[in-house]
């Protein structure tokens, strides 16, 4: 699974950020993170960091909402 893959490279307190313009994707990645007993999160907002994409701008003038999800990895 992704999040075990993912899990091995970030050390506990370190942070996974994800974001889409498709609902069905964010859905996705936000039951993978649930179920991981790796990671704790899901939706989140923005964080002011993130760079504003091709996709990303692509996705909003199409009038398509970003969905952000932010995993802390634990243990």
């Amino acid at each position: 699974e992704f999040a075990t893959l993912a899990a091995r490279v970030l050390r506990p307190g370190g942070v996974w950020r994800m974001a889409t313009d498709w609902a069905e994707y964010a859905t996705q990645m936000a039951e993978v993170v649930a179920g991981s007993p790796d990671f704790e999160g899901g939706p989140s907002e923005r964080w002011d960091g993130r760079v504003l994409t091709r996709f990303e701008a692509k996705g909003i003038a199409a009038g398509r909402e970003i969905h952000d999800l932010t995993a802390v990895r634990v243990g």
